[in-house]
């Protein structure tokens, strides 16, 4: 039984981390295909490419802002832990 359970927290723990993972690319990818329509947009003076560029880089933007928070997070429960180790 505990294997099982130790089995369902490890898959669990790899589906979490695909997801952050994709998080990371789709937000960088986002990040540089807006920041290419938005230049391209500005160079042919083109208001609507020039504004889906905008909104692309902002998704891109919250995505990697999103990842970022995580990662501090997760550092934070990291040094928590520690110190509650080394208390005892």
């Amino acid at each position: 039984m505990e294997t099982d359970k130790s089995r369902a927290e490890a898959h669990i723990a790899r589906r979490v981390e695909r997801v952050l993972s994709l998080i990371s690319t789709l937000g960088l990818s986002c990040l540089c295909i807006g920041l290419v329509l938005h230049i391209v947009g500005k160079a042919v003076n083109n208001f609507l490419v020039v504004q889906v560029g905008a909104y692309i880089l902002l998704v891109g933007g919250l995505l990697v802002t999103v990842r970022l928070i995580e990662w501090i997070a997760e550092k934070m429960v990291e040094r928590g832990l520690e110190s509650i180790a080394k208390e005892e």
